[in-house]
C-alpha cells in the first residue's frame, strides 16, 4: 500500500515557523562496528528538515541508495509530516511507502533505505492560531477574524 495525500504541501496554510513540538529520531540502525560513528538520537531542530546525502541536508546518510536528497520532515498546523523528495528507493513509514506528503504520530517507524528511525514527539504549550498562521500577514488575521465575529 501506498501513503499518500497529494498535492498536501502546496495548500494555503503551510508554515516553515516551527510550533512549540520537539521532535527527535531515534535511530535504530545501530551496527555493532558503526555504534561509536552513529547519533542514537537525531534532534530535528528546524522545519523544514531535510535528509539525505548531499552535504546541504540537514542530516546525512553516507550511503548510495539514499538519494542527493531524500526526504523532509516538515509541520503544518502543529502536525509532523514526512514528505518524499522523488528519492529511488524510497521513503516508509510503518513498512508502507511515501509519496508525496503523510502525517507523522509519535512511535512510528521511519525507514530510508536500511536505516530505520523511531519518531519521538513531545508536544509543548499550544500555539494561539494568530501565532501559527505565520504565513498571513497580521493584517489578514485579524480581518479574518473580524469577518467571522459579524
Amino acid at each position: 500500500m501506498i501513503l499518500q495525500k497529494p498535492g498536501f504541501f502546496k495548500k494555503p496554510g503551510f508554515s516553515e515557523a516551527a510550533p512549540m513540538t520537539e521532535v527527535t529520531l531515534e535511530n535504530l540502525w545501530l551496527e555493532p562496528l558503526l555504534a561509536d560513528q552513529v547519533e542514537r538520537e537525531v534532534p530535528v531542530e528546524h522545519f523544514p528538515y531535510v535528509i539525505g546525502r548531499h552535504p546541504s541536508c540537514d542530516y546525512r546518510i553516507e550511503h548510495p541508495y539514499v538519494s542527493r536528497r531524500h526526504c523532509q520532515l516538515m509541520l503544518f498546523r502543529d502536525q509532523l509530516w514526512i514528505q518524499d523528495l522523488a528519492s529511488l528507493n524510497g521513503t516508509f513509514v510503518n513498512g508502507r511507502r511515501v509519496i508525496n506528503g503523510y502525517p507523522l504520530h509519535n512511535g512510528d517507524l521511519v525507514s530510508i533505505c536500511f536505516h530505520l528511525f523511531r519518531v519521538n514527539v513531545h508536544r509543548t504549550a499550544a500555539i494561539p492560531p494568530e501565532e501559527r498562521d505565520l504565513e498571513y500577514p497580521r493584517s489578514a488575521v485579524r480581518h479574518r477574524e473580524e469577518v467571522h465575529q459579524t
